[in-house]
């Protein structure tokens, strides 16, 4: 994924989940005080920053404000600030750094030079710590809906924090995550965790600094699990040699590299690359789902799959073992098994996905993984819902936020990637094993909703032959117990989502969307993969606009214009991409390879794959068909409501040339006989025999019975090419879609300007002049600066707007990190099979754009991207427009 892409995809996760509170609020929920009634405490110093000056960059900050926290009475008891603007942490995946950060005693980056800074250790960061020179950069604008942002400079920053936090969740078991902010003189607190975001008001630390100091005391005397961590996961120290459990894992890797043990190869390797000395190790309780006191260990290396991110799931899994005793008690390591920890949405509707799997192992459905134990972790539910209906009990029970509730499982299989396929064939059959599990599932009235290439992995039968197994069923459903969806936003993967349900976010999904998905899953695959009339060059602009495009609406988005496109025309359109002048190339076509190429040859197209996908395809053009057809009998004489019309009269010049042309080039005398007047009936009012014969190859997808015989047939009867793989044609970092609107951010609801009848004039919107996170009746100190009554940037000052802001400093080193945020994420679970294509290069070009309006605001919609997530909006400009004409460079494929 690119960097401006995971950008925007984080904070498009937090669309509509940010609310700003009063102070006293927020360490009431979040900070609780642990003074006893009746017991003293030894107070700390409050007058830290008495006589502070007035910072004049943020460089002051970050060297003056750690220097006033970790004083001899420093507020935060067992911990130190230290400053790290400038060096990244050592993580594969860290390429920022923030300005400071909170550290335990015992785990600060050490600092031998007072004049250097410190180098950000994600996995020990207790407390990330940005600092802003003003108000122009603050990432909460309080004079917009749930306080998000709509200055470039405001969403730069928003973009930083949730960046860091996103680090600080991959790097440690947590289940929340707080942030200070520093603007100039003022400070905001600020709590994150997978639902939301909660921040203060902004509030004047120096003239009052009792408030700082006071959220720094109480955080000092929490227990880890009130400061955010995860009781059930214990650290293992890899570089220690003092770790049973860590030489017990080495010992394993070492003995199935010899040979002592049988282990199949890409296990070995996954289990290889997971023990890694640079990320940490971890002893994971697993708690059983019907016996809540009873847990199982399991040991495991850094993450197989890591879903970046920090709203939402949080998917991660682990090539694990489970911790065992021999006969004499001493330690012992089990078999290799999978782990997945993930925080799964708690709905009274949504079963754990445990329980689905053991209830599918039950009935003898194939092709799904085998539960060893699952469970949720005791005392691991996201509070955050509950205080967001305190604050908005009015708002409507679909715009509310989720609970999230922190939860693991244990299967027994194994398997590599769907992208790790050897031949189009495997890749077939891998796709007719899935349609046969969701078919058996479904006899048993569950439904997957969640079919994606990630959630599809190559296993080995009993027989040693490879097949496809359809896993996180997470998001399954009964459907004989609800027949409604249960959550206002999309069930799914995007990228592979049906473009019904696409363009219906309340759809059920029925079994076409799923085996849509299927088709969409191996499109997906054969493109990057196999040969065929699609050039190289262009696969990742056709993988943008086949998967990841869509179309902007007033509410949300719809389906992109390639894969609706493709599925009512029962073809994948290359006209884009080839042009129209070739017609063997108009639509895409796979090419059996040849043993020796030769350009002068003529491509051979007796492939498998042309006749698998575009029957297919006229199954799925017939099903949308019908979205505009009309059954004959169902419909009455056309009405004809002419009469209440008016013929337009035109000029005598124009009357007269009119017939003339008439008289010459029509015999016939009267205007009604012409076409315009003949088409009374609607043309979606079809013949009932062509309305029934759509219908019967649209109902193939009623069921499962036709398109796995329609896979049956070709994987029996066909001849398949066996070295036909190529590289992946996928680019390596990303896609670059930069010719794009400067936003598809979605405009605020807009209530119309509100009359004042008595006077005859107008006002704006009532509720505009008030941040709405903030109960009215909560009166503010007057010390705590009135955010609506603040200007955000001096008179004399033009406001930044970059897209990333870049802070202008005198010393080389302030321009290395600061304002950079991450650069390589992988998205979707298995994403590093899936994630978007990588180093796309595209000629530059200058788009003349009209000046943009100040005036204008807009909020983001939701989506979640395949390979980078989740997943919303269009890369602005990277310069800012001036009024007066307003040419931006930008970059086009």
């Amino acid at each position: 994924m690119t960097r401006a892409t995971n950008h925007r995809e984080l904070r498009r996760s937090m669309h509509g989940k940010i609310a700003v509170m009063p102070y006293t609020t927020f360490m009431n929920s979040f900070v609780p005080d642990p003074r006893a009634p009746k017991k003293a405490f030894r107070r700390c110093r409050t007058d830290i920053f008495k006589d502070m000056p007035t910072p004049k960059n943020e460089k002051e900050m970050y060297r003056e404000i750690p220097k006033r926290l970790s004083a001899r009475e420093r507020p935060c008891r067992g911990f130190v600030v230290v400053s790290t603007p400038h060096k990244v942490g050592s993580t594969p995946t860290s390429k920022i750094a923030p300005d400071c950060g909170i550290y335990p005693n015992g785990h600060a980056p050490k600092i031998v030079d007072a004049n250097e800074y410190g180098r950000t250790d994600w996995s020990h960061l207790e407390i990330i710590i940005e600092c802003k020179q003003n108000f122009a950069e603050d990432p909460f604008d309080y004079t917009t809906a749930n306080a998000e942002p709509f200055a470039k400079a405001r969403k730069s920053a928003l973009d930083q924090i949730l960046s860091y936090a996103d680090l600080v969740f991959q790097n440690q078991h947590r289940k929340h995550h707080f942030i200070i902010i520093f603007l100039g003189t003022f400070a905001r607190l600020v709590y994150i965790d997978r639902a939301c975001i909660f921040a203060t008001q902004r509030f004047n630390y120096v003239e009052k600094e009792g408030w700082l100091t006071e959220f720094l005391w109480r955080y000092g005397r929490l227990t880890p699990a009130q400061r955010g961590f995860d009781p059930s996961a214990k650290r293992l120290h890899p570089k220690s040699t003092n770790e049973p459990l860590v030489t017990l894992m080495r010992q394993k890797r070492d003995a199935a590299m010899t040979g002592e043990i049988a282990v199949e190869p890409h296990i070995l390797e996954a289990y290889k690359d997971s023990l890694d000395d640079m990320v940490p190790w971890w002893k994971l309780d697993v708690y059983d789902d019907e016996d809540k006191d009873t847990s199982r260990s399991f040991v495991v290396g850094k993450p197989h799959f890591l879903a970046p991110g920090v709203r939402g799931r949080g998917t991660r899994c682990y090539i694990a073992q489970e911790v065992l005793k021999d006969d004499e008690g001493r330690l012992k390591l089990g078999d290799f098994v999978y782990l997945k920890d993930a925080w799964r949405v708690k709905h009274d509707e949504i079963e754990k996905e445990g329980t689905t799997l053991k209830f599918l192992n039950e009935k003898k459905v194939p092709h799904v993984p085998t539960v060893i134990c699952h469970g949720d972790l005791p005392d691991q539910l996201t509070v955050s819902r509950a205080k967001w209906i305190e604050l908005f009990p009015k708002e409507e029970e679909e715009q509310r936020i989720k609970e999230h509730q922190h939860y693991r499982i244990v299967v027994k299989e194994i398997g590599k990637l769907l992208s790790q396929f050897e031949n189009s064939g495997q890749l077939v059959k891998a796709m007719y094993n899935v349609v046969q599990a969701h078919e058996a599932a479904y006899r048993h009235g569950i439904i997957h909703r969640d079919i994606s290439g990630g959630n599809i992995l190559l296993v080995k039968d009993s027989k040693g032959r490879w097949g496809g197994l359809l896993t996180d069923w997470e998001l399954a459903k009964d459907i004989h117990k609800t027949s409604h969806e249960r959550q206002p936003e999309r069930t799914g993967t995007w990228q592979f989502m049906s473009a019904h349900v696409q363009n219906d976010p309340g759809r059920v999904v029925v079994i076409a969307d799923e085996l849509e998905s299927v088709f969409h899953v191996l499109i997906f695959y054969v493109v990057r993969f196999c040969h065929h009339t699609l050039p190289d060059s262009d696969v990742g602009q056709f993988l943008y606009d086949y998967f990841d495009d869509y179309s902007p609406y007033s509410r949300g988005e719809r389906s992109g214009r390639a894969k609706r496109t493709a599925l009512e025309q029962g073809a994948v359109s290359l006209v884009t991409y080839n042009g129209s002048r070739s017609p063997i190339n108009t639509a895409l076509s796979f090419i059996w390879p040849s043993r020796e190429p030769n350009p002068n040859q003529h491509p051979d197209f007796n492939h498998p794959l042309n006749r698998i996908i575009p029957t297919l395809l006229s199954w799925f053009q017939a099903l949308y068909a019908l979205d505009s057809l009309v059954d004959p009998t169902t419909q009455g004489p056309p009405v004809d409501h002419r009469g209440d019309g008016v013929k337009i009269a035109l000029g005598e010049d124009e009357e007269e040339g009119e017939a003339r042309t008439a008289s010459q080039a029509s015999t016939d005398s009267d205007l009604s006989n012409s076409e315009h007047a003949t088409q009374e009936v609607p043309p979606v009012v079809i013949t009932q025999k062509k309305y029934e014969a759509t219908k019967k190859l649209a109902s193939k997808l009623n069921s499962h019975a036709a398109m796995l015989e329609h896979l049956r047939t070709a994987l029996l009867g066909e001849v398949w090419p066996v070295d036909e793989k190529t590289q992946d044609k996928r680019p390596k970092r990303g896609h670059d879609h930069t010719c794009e609107p400067i936003s598809s951010e979605l405009p605020p609801p807009f209530h119309g300007i509100q009359y004042d009848n008595s006077e005859g004039n107008f006002q704006e919107p009532l509720e505009a002049s008030r941040d709405s996170s903030v109960p009215a009746d909560e009166e503010q100190p007057e010390w705590v600066e009135r955010e609506e009554d603040v200007e955000d940037y001096p008179e004399d000052e033009e406001p930044e707007t970059d897209t990333e802001v870049e802070h202008v400093k005198s010393e080389s080193e302030d321009l290395q990190t600061e304002g950079t945020l991450v650069e390589e994420v992988i998205d979707d679970p298995f994403a590093a099979d899936i994630g978007l294509p990588r180093d796309a290069t595209s000629p530059q070009c200058r788009i003349r754009l009209p000046p943009p309006l100040s005036s204008m605001t807009s909020t983001s919609s939701r989506k979640r991207r395949h390979d980078e997530y989740p997943v919303e909006e269009q890369i602005a400009p990277t310069k800012r427009s001036r009024m007066d004409e307003t040419v931006i460079e930008t970059r086009c494929s």
